[in-house]
């Protein structure tokens, strides 16, 4: 449990990706994204966090487009 409050309290200033840094959703309210080393972490204060290598992650937006084009 301490590693998922150290995810939702995550605050840095830096734009080091070693370190990680955080970017708010221009879209969205509440849902921000965690650039660290190669991962893309997305976390959203009501629904949780999910990670994802960065370089899986245009195969990852193309089944989220697959999906909600089907299930729309």
């Amino acid at each position: 449990m301490d590693f998922i409050k150290r995810i939702y309290n995550f605050q840095s200033e830096s734009r080091d990706r070693k370190a990680g840094f955080e970017v708010e959703s221009d879209r969205f309210i509440g849902l921000r994204y965690i650039i660290k080393g190669d991962s893309l972490v997305i976390v959203s204060g009501k629904n949780g966090a999910f990670a994802v290598d960065l370089k899986k992650g245009k195969l990852l937006a193309q089944e989220i487009m697959e999906m909600v084009e089907y299930y729309e």
